[in-house]
């Protein structure tokens, strides 16, 4: 009788019968696993054609376009200020059970209002940092949703109505 070795617990034995189910089981698996790579074959073989010729349009453009590529690298640098800032917005994210990237407008806009009390140049600093790490990350930006918006603006206006320290 064959043996079974689990990860926890002690060695024990299988019947014959036990040992040809396992195997027959192990045996489909294994089956239904090289048939769909079999299946994926031309489907990789066409992604590596279209991305070939993605690469291809890209070495074409690029030479033209050296000064226009160089400037947009430029604004779209995740510089070291931008991750740290990622980094709060992450774990404000975590908090929250809220996933950071691609994040929803809605984790935006909480992790701005807790720190709408640092100030207006504060907030906008770390919305730019997220836009630009969401940008660099090829996602959609979402500080340019409505609901972000309007936690930006209610910020800014609620600097300019502060009363002045005399």
């Amino acid at each position: 009788m064959p043996t079974i070795y689990p990860l926890l617990g002690e060695p024990y034995e299988i019947s014959e019968d036990e040992n040809a189910t396992i195997r027959e089981t192990y045996k489909a698996e294994f089956e239904d696993s090289r048939k769909r790579r079999e299946q994926r074959a031309p489907e990789a073989k066409g992604a590596a054609d279209y991305q070939a010729a993605l690469d291809g349009i890209d070495k074409a453009l690029s030479p033209p376009l050296t000064k226009e590529l160089a400037a947009e690298n430029r604004q779209t640098r995740v510089t070291a200020k931008a991750k740290t800032d990622f980094k709060m917005f992450q774990a404000c994210c975590s908090k929250w059970g809220l996933p950071d990237l691609p994040a929803p407008p809605q984790a935006v806009a909480v992790f701005l209002s807790e720190e709408s009390e640092h100030g207006a140049a504060h907030v906008s600093r770390l919305a730019r940092s997220i836009s630009i790490v969401h940008t660099a990350c090829n996602f959609s930006d979402p500080t340019t949703d409505i609901l972000v918006r309007a936690i930006l603006r209610l910020v800014r206006s609620e600097k300019k109505s502060s009363p002045q320290k005399g």
